[in-house]
Formats: structure tokens, sequence, C-alpha cells
């Protein structure tokens, strides 16, 4: 087997990549075919077939990882790809551009890999037939002379040979892919930015400094640098042979697993060292800054502030010299300085902060651990005309002007334009406002049915052009509208104090969306109100529309819970929504739970949640989907026949309150919706969720609070 050879740079150790057995090599023109045929055929009977062993496979992942463990100090990339059929050989940018096949390169070299040859491909005959180690040892011919010289097949020519090509050309950018192959790869010079490689080496052990970089490839076959999928000399392109072994795939993905952990080591490692590397030069910086800093003058009466400083020091605080450390820590404060001061009892530390506030711009706060001296120092402040205030645990919080409210909403959209337009006729009159809906067709229908009457408001959406949005912004802005009909995309970083109304035709579609737009409301802090219309059928309207988005249920039924809840403060629900401490006290009765309370009572609903899985259960074996007003009419009774229960008692709840038990139940697991798609829209039904069966075979109860008014008797 006739081996060509490129040195490259001056390297160190010697990593060596085996595939399966050596390709035939083609005879020279002048042998007769008929010669050829019987010999090829001769060494074709003559020749071992390949075993995989789990030793084998074993040696053969340690090669792999005794080449990683040399990863990062070669100057060539070098992949194998899965199974030993091709290999892309890849030259770092700082090791060379170019890479040529020629026989001249490879006598220049022969007596340098010479050796290294013999003892690999021993290796490498041990790998791929372990069982027939003590059988007959190829010729010294093939693998190189006794002085590591490796000879060329008659014939061979300088330049790269194709088959059915007559022309020689030299190829700077071909790929390997000869079944054998023997890469011999060494590190790059010194100085020289490292490569990567993906190949498998004999035995780290055998690394040796100085050594050249070389590459051995079968004559005929074709490198690359191009990292494009190898082929034959003669034109034919390799495939990888797929693993016929899922054991296989799984070593060699472990393998890809353990060199990817290695790597990610490595750049945790210099990352430290990046941080630490970083920390010094900040301590060295801030040193040399200390430095600079003290050897100033800050006892110095030349700065520009130093006369006024003096003036007021004497007029205001009648003091006529300072204590020691006072004047030094005033310039530098007044220099922009971060200043230490560390003083005894009584030393002046609190003129080193309010002498400078007196003679510069702007305001200094001052953190005071205890409240009597926080209260000496205002009224001492406030003797000289300083304007000084003080904030602390027993300081009045702020006064909450905007007043929250859930509303059922209307059942008819007639119903809600009467509601809406007394609002805008009579406790709102002449006042501004915004009224949130869920989408453009409802926005477009509300202002067209409050504008018939006689109301001014306009609608503002997304599909509208720059200009309509920006004509109608600036009617509201002017007060020539009384309110705007609006999707989310309005009122968001706009600033109008006076909005004393916001109104929610529908629930948002979550908490964060919600706190937003009604935040809209009493900027100037007078009173305002913001009003959340609530209906049992919207919540699977909206369900239907952010079902599909990643945290879209999520955030909808959060609103949910906010909606039917029968006593707990508005506020402190919001805050718990954002994990804030937030008490009902601090709503000052400002939401209609705190102001108008509720008898509510804990009710069992565990027979309830049976009743509505039978209804399910039925529609189920009926081929019937439910929707969630459905199941409401089932349950009572009502609507369609096929969904009807025989025997099954009607609950002794209002028709509001029936919804509340469904509302809570989804929220809590106990149903679930499912979504199917019609030709114009999503549809949601209702369907028995996964905490179902443990109501029905009685392992658990389900209990709720419900508004007392809401039990029939």
């Amino acid at each position: 087997m006739a081996m060509q050879t490129r040195t490259v740079g001056q390297a160190t150790p010697i990593v060596t990549c085996t595939a399966t057995e050596p390709k035939r090599q083609r005879e020279p023109d002048s042998m007769p075919d008929e010669s050829l045929k019987k010999r090829t055929r001769e060494e074709e009977l003559s020749q071992e077939p390949v075993i995989q062993t789990p030793e084998s496979i074993q040696r053969e992942a340690d090669l792999r990882r005794s080449l990683l463990a040399a990863r990062r100090t070669t100057g060539f990339a070098v992949t194998v790809k899965e199974g030993p059929r091709s290999a892309v050989v890849q030259p770092s940018s700082s090791a060379i551009e170019e890479i040529e096949i020629s026989s001249e390169s490879a006598n220049e070299n022969e007596a340098t890999v010479g050796e290294e040859m013999m003892a690999i491909n021993e290796q490498r005959g041990e790998l791929e037939h372990p069982e027939s180690s003590l059988a007959e040892q190829p010729s010294r011919s093939e693998i190189g002379d006794e002085n590591g010289e490796v000879p060329l097949s008659k014939g061979s020519s300088p330049k790269k040979q194709r088959s059915g090509d007559s022309s020689n050309e030299t190829d700077t950018s071909t790929q390997v892919a000869a079944r054998p192959f023997l890469f011999c790869v060494s590190p790059a010079m010194e100085g020289q930015t490292s490569g990567t490689r993906d190949i498998e080496a004999t035995d780290a052990g055998q690394l040796e400094e100085g050594k050249g970089l070389e590459v051995l490839f079968e004559e005929g076959a074709e490198v690359s640098t191009s990292g494009q999928e190898a082929s034959a000399g003669d034109g034919t392109e390799m495939v990888d042979s797929p693993a016929s072994d899922p054991e296989q795939q799984v070593m060699k993905v472990t393998l890809e697993i353990e060199s990817l952990d290695e790597e990610i080591a490595e750049l945790n490692q210099k990352r430290c060292l990046c941080v630490q590397k970083k920390e010094k030069l900040i301590e060295a910086a801030n040193n040399k800054k200390t430095a600079t800093l003290a050897a100033l003058n800050w006892s110095s009466e030349d700065y520009v502030w130093s006369k006024k400083l003096k003036e007021t020091m004497n007029d205001l605080f009648g003091i006529s010299s300072l204590r020691p450390h006072q004047l030094p820590t005033m310039n530098a404060s007044l220099s922009g300085q971060d200043v230490i001061l560390l003083l005894p009892t009584g030393g002046g530390k609190s003129l080193c902060f309010q002498l400078p506030v007196v003679i510069s711009s702007g305001f200094t706060l001052v953190v005071s651990p205890l409240v009597a001296l926080m209260e000496d120092q205002i009224m001492a402040l406030k003797k000289k005309n300083i304007n000084a205030e003080m904030i602390s645990a027993s300081t009045p919080k702020e006064k909450v002007t905007q007043f929250q409210n859930v509303r059922p909403k209307p059942a008819s959209h007639k119903q809600c334009i009467d509601e809406l337009a007394e609002l805008l006729t009579t406790k709102y009159s002449g006042q501004s406002g915004i009224i949130y809906s869920t989408s453009i067709k409802d926005t477009q229908k509300l202002t067209k049915d409050l504008r018939s009457r006689g109301l001014k408001v306009g609608c503002y959406h997304a599909d509208l052009s720059p200009e309509a949005r920006s004509k109608c912004h600036q009617k509201w802005i002017s007060n020539h509208y009384q309110a705007v009909i609006a999707t989310i995309a309005f009122g968001m970083g706009m600033d109008k104090p006076d909005v004393r109304f916001v109104i929610h035709h529908s629930i948002s579609r979550s908490m964060a969306n919600f706190y937003q737009e009604s935040g809209r409301a009493g900027r100037d802090d007078s009173p305002a109100e913001c009003i959340l219309y609530f209906r049992f059928g919207d919540l699977f309207r909206i369900s239907a529309m952010v079902f599909a988005e990643a945290t879209g249920l999520e955030n909808l039924y959060g609103m949910v819970s906010y909606c039917i809840d029968s006593k707990r403060c508005r506020r402190h629900i919001i805050a718990e929504h954002f994990e804030e401490i937030r008490e009902s006290v601090d709503c000052d009765k400002m939401c209609d739970h705190c102001r108008y309370p509720k008898t509510v009572k804990l009710v069992d609903i565990t027979n309830y949640t049976q009743d509505l899985g039978k209804v399910l259960s039925n529609a189920k074996a009926a081929h019937q989907n439910v929707t969630g007003p459905k199941l409401v009419d089932a349950w009572l009774g009502k609507g369609q026949s096929n969904l009807k229960v025989a025997g099954l008692k009607a609950p002794p709840l209002e028709r509001e309150s029936c919804e509340k038990v469904v509302s809570y139940l989804l929220l809590e697991g106990f149903l679930k919706e499912d979504f199917l798609p019609t030709r114009y829209k999503k549809i949601s039904y209702v369907l028995a969720g996964p905490q179902m069966n443990s109501v029905i075979s009685g392992k658990r109860t389900v209990t709720m609070e419900l508004p007392e008014r809401s039990l029939v008797t």
C-alpha cells in the first residue's frame, strides 16, 4: 500500500486514526486485465472479515478518548463521521491554506514517519482483527522498509490521479474517503493558534515532541480542506455506513457528550481565569485611583465652593470653625467622590451631609437607624428654614384613589350597551375614560352602538392607519371624545392624568395586562374607578384565542380566579399574583369586597362535581361535544335533551353561582378545556379533568366559598 505524506510546521506528538481493512490499489495499466482480476480475486478470498466485538468497540472508544486529551494541541481539524468509511480533514487558519498530495512531499518525510507507521499498523491490525493477532503479519513492503521508507506503488504520479480521467491535476481542496486511512497528526508549531479535531489516537503515552505534522493517506485518496462529504479517488461518493448495533450508536453519542463536557469544563475554567483577572484589574484600578485621590489636598480652601461653604457655615449654622476631617469630607463629597467617614459620637457627622446640600443643587437622602434621631434632625433643619422631611414605618401611606369593582356582565349585547350608556351620561358625565375590549370587531361594534346613543366616543385598534389612530388620540387628549373604545394597544405610555374611569368590557387576557390597563385611571391622585365586566361565556371565547400561547391559559385562569373570588380584597389578590405583600387594610375600602363585604359560606360541592361528571360521561356516550354554557344548562336540566341525564337533580344554586362552580372546577383541574378548529375559528369544549376520577370514586371531596345569597332555599 503506497502512502503519501505532507509535513506542515514544527510540532510535537503524533496521533493516529485508523479505519477498516485497506482499499485495493489499482495496478498499473500495463498489467494484463486477466492477471489483475485473478490477483484481486485471490486477495479478496484471503481477506479476513472484520468482526466488531464489545472489546474492540471499547478499545476504539479508548482511542477516541486518548485523542480528545490532545485535542487542543494540533493545528488540524479532523472529523471522523459515523462509521469507518469517511473522514474530513480541515486545517485551522493558523496551520496551512492548502494541502498538496504529491510524491515529492511524501519523499521528503518518509524517513520521519516510517517507524511510527509500523507501530501504528500493528495496533490497527490488533484492533480490526483481535482474534488473529498471532496470524502472519503483513510484509514490510506494505508498511515501510527497515529504514522507515514508504515506497510509492509502481506507476504512481506526483499528482493525484482520478480513474477515468486522463488529465493530471493537483487539487488543493479535496476529500479523504479511502476505506483505509491513516492520519498521523501532531500539534501545530509553537506560537500558532491550535485547531481541533475528532479522530482516534493510539496511545497518548507515545506522543513525542519535535515531530512535524504529517498526514498520511492511501494513494488515490482525496484530501479535503472544505469540510464537505468525502468521496473516493475514482469519483465514487462514499457514504457513512450506518451502525448496525444500537449499542455502538449509544457509545458514539456518549463519546460526543464526553467531548462536549470536556469543552464546557475548559470554557468554565477559562471563564474563572478571566473573572479572576478582571477582579485583579479592577482592584488595581481602584488602588491606583485611591492613591491618586489620597494625594490630593482635600483640606484646601481654594475650591470654587470654599467661599460659599464658609459663609453658609457661619451665617446659617452659626459655626466659626470646623472639627478634624469635616472639611476634607465635604470637599470630597462636593467633588462627586464616594466617601466613607468614621467619627465618634459628637464628632460632627451630620454637618458633613447637611452643609453640602444647602450650597449645592439637588437633594440629599439620609438613611438613619433611629426614628428619634431623624425627628431631632428634621426639627433642627426646619428651624433653619431648610426644607426637610422624613419617612418611617409610622408615616401614613399614600392614599388610594382608584376604586376597583367587578360586575356581572349583562346577558345580552343590548343590555350591556344600555348600562354603558347610562354610566357615561350620568356617573361619568363630562369625565374622560377608556373602555377596553378584546377584539377589533367588538371595538367597532361598541363604538357604533354608543355613538347611536349620542355619545362622543372614538375607536382605536391596530387595523387603523397611523393617521386615524393619531387623530383619535388627539381628540381624546383634547376631551373632544369622552372615551376611547380600544384594544390593549391603546393607553400604554400615554400621559393623560385626568382619566376618571377605565371599563373592561371583557376580562383581560392576563393579570399583567389588567394591571397595566387599569393603571391608566387616576394618575392625578384624584378619585377614579376601574370596572371589570365578567361573564362566564367570555372565559371560553378568550381561552380559544390564547390557548396556543405558552402560558396563555395559565394567565387567563389567573384573571378568572380574580373575578370569581367572593370575599378577598381585590388589591390583595393582585399583590399575591405578583408575589407582593399587601394587607386588606391597605385598600382603605377602595374595592367592592372591602367596601361591600359579603357573607360567604364554605360549601361542599363534591356532589355537584360528581353530577357534572355524569353529564360529561353521558355526552361522551352520545358523541356530543359540550361547551361551558351548555354544560351549565344540562346540569340545571335545561337545553339540549340529549345532554340531560335522567334522574339528575338540579343544584339549589342561582345560575351565576353554577357558573362560578364550573369555573372553579376548571381552575382546579377537575374539568379541562379541549379546543377543536372549525372553518372560521376554534371552539372550546369541556371535558373531565385529571382530578375528576378521584372525586367520582369517592376518594376526594371538593369545597369552595359561595355567597349565602346565591344559595337557593
